[in-house]
């Protein structure tokens, strides 16, 4: 499994999202990662897409970023298939909402951003 080395920076082409049998669509590289996660959340989440959290998206994001890139050193490292899933709350922290969104609102459920 690869990841992005870091998301301070993100790599030169964006990220090329396409649902099965959908139209490619390019989102355009973000000076930083978490923006380009959270884009792509918000579009999954508006065209009820899979994939529709920040946290999904991050990972996503990092498995095609990686792949386009041919794993290139520069952009990527390898990690352990067991650590893939922990590897965006351990970059930008446990406690970063793009990681664990807030919970809903306790009293009417509303959902919080």
């Amino acid at each position: 499994m690869w990841r992005l080395r870091n998301y301070d920076i993100s790599p030169p082409g964006g990220f090329i999202y396409q649902q099965v049998k959908g139209i490619p669509r390019l989102f355009d590289a973000s000076p930083q990662i978490e923006f380009l996660a959270k884009t792509v959340a918000a579009f999954r989440q508006n065209n009820g897409l899979t994939g529709a959290t920040i946290g999904e998206a991050l990972r996503h994001i990092d498995r095609q970023m990686c792949a386009r890139l041919g794993n290139d050193p520069r952009w990527c490292v390898e990690v352990p298939d067991d650590q893939a899933n922990s590897v965006a709350a351990n970059l930008l922290g446990s406690t970063s909402p793009l990681t664990n969104p807030p919970a809903p609102c306790p009293g009417c459920g509303a959902k919080v951003s």
